[in-house]
């Protein structure tokens, strides 16, 4: 169990990253509209977050290698740009989950109870 727990310290940042709702929402945002290259001043807007919280969301998805930054003049323009090590390596992480859980988890007989 010791290499699953390595698996999950190596997509901490992403999963961290992606498991916040309004990160999720930057991203969807990203993903439905043309705002990649936009400034945070332009992602606040979309998103109704202050410009402090938007910026310091994207530095995060940034550090967790989603997005992408750069430099135009003085402004700092992102761009949704998955790293595709990272990506992969939560593949292999949910993979491997799965396997794990197949294996050892088994469905109780009896009605399911719902949440």
């Amino acid at each position: 169990m010791d290499d699953i727990r390595q698996e999950f310290e190596a997509c901490a940042d992403l999963l961290n990253a992606i498991g916040d709702r309004q990160r999720q929402h930057i991203i969807t945002k990203m993903l439905d509209e043309s705002v990649s290259g936009s400034r945070v001043v332009e992602i606040a807007k979309l998103t109704n977050l202050s410009r402090p919280a938007a910026s310091r969301h994207m530095q995060i998805l940034r550090k967790a290698g989603i997005v992408t930054a750069r430099k135009d003049g003085t402004r700092i323009r992102y761009y949704l740009n998955p790293d595709p090590e990272e990506l992969h390596r939560l593949e292999l992480l949910v993979q491997r989950v799965q396997e794990i859980m197949k294996t050892r988890v088994f469905e109780p007989e009896g009605e399911a109870l719902d949440d």
